[in-house]
C-alpha cells in the first residue's frame, strides 16, 4: 500500500460513489505488481485496428498484453492511466487527467477550418482525442504519439475512428511519424509532456523538431505546470501566447507558440 499514498489527491476528487473506492484501491493495488515495457524506440502506429510498421519494423508487442488487456478492461481508462504514471513516472506530465476547462481553454485557439493534421504528445488515455476529433473539419486526421506502449494498446482498442492514428515512439521523431502516415506537415501540435523532468537535450530536441514540422500559420500547444515548455517555445517560436487555468488539478499555464509567415 505505501505506493497508493500519493495518489489519495486523486481519488478524494473521484466523482465514484464512496462505497466503491476501497474495490477500486484494491483493484489498483494488484494492478500495481503488473509489469509493463513502456520501450519508447519500439514503434507501432494503428489506423483503427490495422497495424502497419514503420520503416519495417513491426512492433513485438511485450507477452503481458492479454494481462494489460484484463486489467484495463476492469479498471478502464483510470487503471490504465494510473498503471503507465507507476510505470513511468517522469513521462505523465500529471497524476490526475486534465479538466474539461483547461481542454476547451487550450483547444479554441486552433483555427479548425484549416486543420488538416493534428498531433498530440503525451496522449495518456485520450483526455483530449474526443474533443480533437469533434473539432476536426472534413477530411482532418489526428495523430496522437506516446513511449508508453499501455497507453497506444489502450487508444488503439478504444478510440474507433478512420481519422485517429496512434504511434508508439519518441516525439522527436515526429517528421518521420508525420510523413509515415501521408502529410507533408502538421497544421497545430499539443503537448502535455512534462518538459521540465526530460533530459535537456530531449526537451530541446523535440521542440526544435516541432518547429520544423508545423506549417507557417500553425502553433505549439502546451499545457504545463512549471514554466519550462515556455521558455523553450519563446527560444524557437515567433510569437507566443500564454494563459492561466485555476480550474485544473493542479492549476496549470497555457502556451501558444505560431510560426509566422515570415518564419
Amino acid at each position: 500500500m505505501p505506493k497508493l499514498q500519493g495518489f489519495s489527491l486523486f481519488f478524494s476528487n473521484f466523482s465514484a460513489p464512496l462505497c466503491l473506492k476501497p474495490q477500486l484501491l484494491l483493484e489498483l493495488r494488484l494492478c500495481v505488481g503488473m509489469g509493463g515495457d513502456p520501450n519508447g524506440k519500439r514503434i507501432i502506429c494503428r489506423k483503427r485496428k490495422a497495424a502497419r510498421p514503420v520503416n519495417g519494423n513491426e512492433q513485438v508487442l511485450s507477452s503481458n498484453v492479454e494481462r494489460r488487456g484484463a486489467i484495463s478492461r476492469i479498471l478502464g481508462p483510470i487503471g490504465v492511466f494510473f498503471h503507465g504514471f507507476i510505470e513511468n513516472p517522469r513521462m505523465v506530465g500529471s497524476v490526475i487527467p486534465s479538466s474539461r476547462v483547461t481542454i476547451d481553454a487550450m483547444l479554441d485557439r486552433v483555427d479548425w477550418q484549416r486543420c488538416k493534421l493534428f498531433v498530440e504528445y503525451g496522449p495518456g488515455v485520450g483526455t483530449f482525442c474526443p474533443y480533437i476529433l469533434d473539432r476536426l473539419p472534413p477530411g482532418g486526421e489526428l495523430l496522437v504519439i506516446d513511449t508508453n506502449p499501455r497507453f497506444i494498446e489502450y487508444l488503439q482498442r478504444t478510440v474507433q475512428d478512420d481519422r485517429f492514428h496512434a504511434i508508439l515512439g519518441s516525439a522527436e521523431n515526429v517528421e518521420e511519424y508525420v510523413r509515415h502516415i501521408g502529410h507533408d506537415e502538421a497544421d497545430f501540435v499539443l503537448s502535455g509532456l512534462p518538459f521540465s523532468s526530460l533530459p535537456d537535450s530531449v526537451a530541446t530536441g523535440i521542440v526544435e523538431a516541432t518547429q520544423r514540422v508545423i506549417r507557417k500559420g500553425g502553433a505549439f500547444l502546451t499545457y504545463q505546470f512549471r514554466p519550462t515548455a515556455k521558455e523553450l517555445t519563446e527560444e524557437h517560436f515567433d510569437k507566443v501566447d500564454t494563459g492561466y487555468v485555476w480550474r485544473n488539478i493542479p492549476p496549470c499555464l497555457l502556451v501558444w507558440g505560431w510560426k509566422t509567415d515570415e518564419s
